[in-house]
């Protein structure tokens, strides 16, 4: 059938060549002028993208914008014979694309497809390379010789977070069907952590600084710092890390330690949670996240030898594979499945009441009403009670949240606010459940604030909110 030019959709992000061969164009336009007729091109069936035929669709253009060289009174009309047909899901678009045009005499050129395949392997280092040798029209070993350090690097990448998972306390069943391979595969890769480990503590003993070592053997640097302070006391851990060890309930902190954790709204300082796990658990202990962020815990739980379980409403499996998806729904409040064992230390840094909603979204408890957001505390410590043991710690990250923002002290409304009070009374109501052990004051910087916006405050008798308290409970025998 014939189909308008002006009804095409290119989809030049699909084009699977560099560019547009104009003196491929010009033949085809010179043979349009005498009245030539060309195979149909070929369209998506439902969409009308383009799968093969802009060289031809480029002449017809062509054609139209000059009829002063129109020949034996043939005339185009701005239409093109076109087939459809269903562009299979199982196949990048772009390859597809390529092995439509491999069928005839205008190939991709041997550097288009070698480009092209590296790109496939890109994206998807999975894709069965007799597969892609058939539809480019060349050989298998063409491909395994293109793409193999793309697939080298995606190994060597891939063995790195089995290593980082096991480190962790995973199993390797566990990291078998978190990185989608076979059991074999990941017992391979969990193996190869022995020879970096090696390979690593022998620089380091030489002197060499542990981001020199993670640049050698293009490990994490968190990797090589767990490898460098396996074995190690906790004491020594903190000291090799620059965190002397805060004596008293104050832990303070000008900034967050950016080796630790990915860069995040809320982040927490990594000192803070080094500190927790020195003061209330022991190495191997087991510490769950129940809202992970961006991973601050778990990468705090790497150097300082722990294991960890971490969760968080969207899983980020390419940087953060240890990170499990899951939603504490309020609506039907249920423990993580994967969390079969029981925690030593539940480290909750919940997102507080109103703050950062918007960027939250609604999913988020931030976006609660204040009776439905205490009830999720009161839900969840009683849920987190029954899925813990009987020497099981819960700390508690949480700050005053009031609507301070253009608001004097003395008119703000205190029934809209939610304080430390509220949050021991949801989560140990009477001394029930959970026990309150330890009140540890962790403030936020007072850096955020200008000295124009600290004027201002002042002048207006606006108190601001910089406190922030590490609420640490003991699980009690009496469940709520």
């Amino acid at each position: 059938m014939r189909v308008p030019i002006s009804a095409i959709d290119l989809d030049m992000g699909t084009y699977p060549r560099k560019g547009i061969r104009q003196e491929v164009v010009e033949q085809y336009a010179d043979a349009l002028r005498g009245g030539a007729a060309f195979p149909p091109i070929l369209l998506e069936n439902k969409t009308n993208k383009l799968l093969s035929g802009l060289h031809r669709i480029e002449a017809v253009e062509k054609v139209l914008k000059q009829p002063e060289l129109w020949e034996n009174g043939h005339k185009p009309d701005g239409t093109i014979e076109a087939d459809y047909l269903a562009a299979p899901e199982s196949i990048p678009r772009k390859l597809f694309r390529a092995s439509l045009d491999a069928t005839h005499g205008l190939r991709l050129s041997p550097e288009e497809t070698k480009a092209l395949a590296r790109e496939v392997y890109q994206a998807n280092p999975d894709f069965k390379q007799k597969d892609c040798a058939k539809l480019l029209g060349v050989s298998n070993n063409s491909i395994s010789r293109w793409v193999q350090d793309i697939l080298a690097a995606r190994r060597e990448e891939r063995q790195h977070k089995a290593w980082k998972l096991q480190l962790l306390g995973w199993t390797e069943r566990e990291i078998a069907q978190a990185l989608n391979v076979s059991p074999a595969t990941a017992h391979e890769d969990c193996s190869k952590s022995s020879e970096w480990k090696k390979s690593s503590n022998s620089l380091l003993s030489a002197g060499h600084p542990v981001e020199e070592v993670a640049r050698r053997f293009n490990l994490s640097p968190l990797l090589v710092w767990a490898a460098h302070l396996k074995g190690k006391d906790d004491r020594a851990r903190m000291g090799a890390l620059g965190w002397p060890i805060r004596t008293w309930d104050y832990w303070n902190w000008s900034d967050v330690d950016h080796r630790f954790g990915d860069e995040w709204d809320g982040r927490i300082p990594a000192q803070l949670v080094a500190h927790a796990l020195y003061f209330f658990t022991r190495p191997g202990a087991l510490v769950l996240d129940p809202m992970a962020g961006g991973g601050t815990v778990s990468d705090v739980c790497l150097a300082m030898g722990r294991r960890c379980r971490s969760y968080d409403m969207a899983a980020r499996p390419e940087r953060r594979p240890e990170i499990e998806e899951w939603r504490w729904d309020p609506k039907d409040l249920r423990w993580a499945p994967s969390a079969r064992e029981k925690p030593d230390l539940i480290f909750f840094d919940p997102p507080y009441y109103k703050k950062n909603e918007k960027e939250y979204g609604e999913r988020s408890i931030s976006a609660l009403p204040r009776l439905d957001y205490l009830r999720f505390f009161r839900e969840w410590a009683a849920l987190a009670w029954a899925n813990s043991k009987p020497e099981t710690r819960l700390a508690l990250l949480e700050a005053d949240w009031r609507d301070f923002q253009s608001t004097p002290a003395l008119e703000e409304k205190p029934d809209e606010a939610v304080t430390l009070l509220d949050y021991v009374r949801e989560v140990s109501p009477t001394g029930r459940g959970w026990q309150l052990t330890h009140r540890i004051e962790s403030p936020l910087s007072t850096e955020r604030f200008t000295a124009g916006v600290v004027s201002a405050m002042q002048e207006a008798r606006i108190l601001g909110a910089v406190s922030r308290t590490l609420l640490v409970f003991r699980r009690t025998h009496d469940s709520v």
